[in-house]
């Protein structure tokens, strides 16, 4: 007397679509939030890289004893750039 009894072993196709549907959710939710979140940081190291750049600057004037008129040009573009920062931060 042989008992043919069928053991249910493994994932049906059903199962694997369910997981699949779910994970793609979850990933157009979590998507635009990672790729905002690497603009901001983007922004962030503009921004202290416009800072760090300020105070060479300042610092090239001290120790060279520069007036602050005769580079006005690169002083005037900077600050330029800091306002264009300034509105794509808001």
């Amino acid at each position: 007397m042989t008992s043919k009894l069928k053991y249910n072993r493994g994932f049906t196709l059903m199962d694997l679509l369910g997981v699949l549907a779910i994970l793609s959710i979850i990933l157009l939710i979590v998507v635009p939030s990672i790729s905002s979140s690497v603009e901001k940081a983007n922004r962030e190291v503009c921004y202290s890289n416009i800072i760090e750049l300020e105070r060479h600057y300042e610092m090239h004037l001290t120790l060279d004893d520069i007036e602050h008129s005769e580079t006005l040009f690169f002083f005037n573009s900077l600050e330029s750039l800091m306002k264009q920062y300034v509105q794509k931060m808001e």
